[in-house]
């Protein structure tokens, strides 16, 4: 019975049977991913802390094919599951971050239950034969395999990044403060709101700047494979950068454009109530 109670001790956190689901409506509400298809793609996925004898690093999680499992940092984890967007600001953590680098496990994930097993996705001949073949030809010392997850998993994490560097932008433009869901001084919203235009009558998000391509946007300059870095982004077919983004449209239906994202907050009642709460004493 002794040795019962020294493994039980030296066990992982172990999680419920949704652990990425609070995370997963944190990405759909925020950057407008589809849930279901997020709750889809990693249902196949475990997720566990780390064992005694693993070493975390700088960085929030990593993957291990052999057992298709997220390693996840104890500190993101709240109920035996990954925290939300929200769990982790009143914890002062910066959720932005951390999405990034757990999306880009996730992805690993993704590609090694899903994609790389699915011969009828469009994806799977891009990722599994196109790409790899390319790697090949270009970077023939990188181990294959190695270098077409890191090349999904660093694309995937820099979705997270461009989407959430627009949504940061899009509110501060407008008078709104993400990482204390507040509001810009009464004095500051009145400027704003002459600048760009909303009135007591039409107040929503505009579209402000340049509409670009996301896809334009989220291909990795670098990926780092096992202590190394690779530059890929001047020699990587253009073409094949758009399939990839377009694959991740199809996934989970992201935005396309910036003003395709602004269209989307204007339809989102969390940011349409953000901004009116902000500007219902301001405007005149």
């Amino acid at each position: 019975m002794k040795y019962s109670y020294i493994i039980i001790l030296f066990l992982p956190i172990l999680v419920n049977a949704n652990p990425f689901s609070s995370f997963n409506k944190s990405l759909s509400n925020e950057l407008f991913f589809n849930q279901p298809s997020l709750d889809k793609y990693t249902a196949p996925l475990n997720l566990r802390t780390p064992f005694f004898w693993e070493r975390m690093g700088t960085g929030a999680a990593y993957y291990r094919p052999l057992t298709n499992t997220i390693v996840l940092n104890k500190e993101l984890l709240i109920n035996k599951r990954i925290m939300n967007s929200i769990e982790m600001h009143q914890r002062k953590k910066y959720f932005m971050a951390a999405a990034e680098t757990i999306f880009h496990e996730i992805s690993h994930g993704v590609l090694d239950t899903i994609i790389e097993n699915d011969r009828s996705l469009p994806s799977n001949y891009l990722l599994t034969k196109k790409i790899r073949n390319w790697f090949d030809s270009n970077y023939n010392s990188i181990p294959l395999t190695d270098a077409v997850h890191e090349l999904y998993g660093y694309s995937a994490g820099n979705v997270i990044s461009v989407l959430y560097n627009e949504l940061d932008r899009t509110l501060l433009a407008h008078g709104l403060k993400y990482l204390d869901r507040g509001c810009f001084s009464k004095k500051g919203l009145k400027k704003i709101a002459k600048r760009i235009g909303l009135t007591k009558e039409n107040i929503e998000f505009k579209t402000l700047f340049e509409n670009k391509k996301f896809s334009d946007e989220f291909f990795p300059s670098y990926i780092f494979i096992r202590g190394k870095d690779y530059k890929i982004k001047d020699s990587f077919p253009i073409e094949w950068k758009k399939q990839l983004y377009y694959h991740f449209v199809e996934f989970y239906g992201l935005p396309i454009t910036t003003g395709h994202f602004v269209k989307k907050m204007n339809r989102s009642k969390f940011y349409k109530n953000w901004l009116t709460k902000c500007y219902e004493n301001v405007l005149e």
